[in-house]
């Protein structure tokens, strides 16, 4: 009884790795060199809450990788949030960009297809309501 559980077990965890594998597989299939999206999510004076809300974004841009790129655009508003973006971004591996020198993107480059560019400006919630931002309400449609 014992070993037909663990059978079971086993087999179940290979159809999961074999999963992913696949989605990974058909994911990189996709024209264009950089995924399906990128999200520019623009912070500022959010000290408070800037933590929860990049580990619970990363942790989404891991489940969804790689049809989901992500950077964090540090809009400089004083406070201590462009230094924990900058600490996090170290250990969730980020891109950081400098709000006076970020451009947005309009349009496919030269030559080839483009991924669509999303821009999420998570400035105007603070505290719970930035952990509970409604952005991540648009990630189970990728999934």
């Amino acid at each position: 009884m014992l070993l037909e559980i663990l059978l079971a077990f086993a087999g179940g965890w290979l159809v999961f790795i074999f999963w992913r594998v696949v989605n990974l597989f058909l994911a990189r299939r996709i024209p264009g060199e950089q995924g399906l999206c990128k999200l520019y999510v623009l912070m500022g004076s959010q000290e408070e809450a800037a933590e929860g809300f990049l580990r619970r974004l990363m942790a989404w841009r891991n489940r969804l990788w790689p049809r989901l790129e992500v950077a964090v655009v540090d809009c400089g508003a004083g406070d201590d949030t462009g230094r924990i973006i900058r600490l996090l971004a170290g250990e969730l591996d980020y891109p950081v960009l400098a709000g006076g020198s970020f451009r947005q993107e309009r349009g496919p480059a030269a030559g080839g297809a483009a991924a669509p560019c999303y821009y999420y400006d998570a400035r105007r919630q603070r505290g719970k309501d930035l952990i509970n931002a409604p952005l991540f309400c648009f990630f189970k449609d990728l999934i």
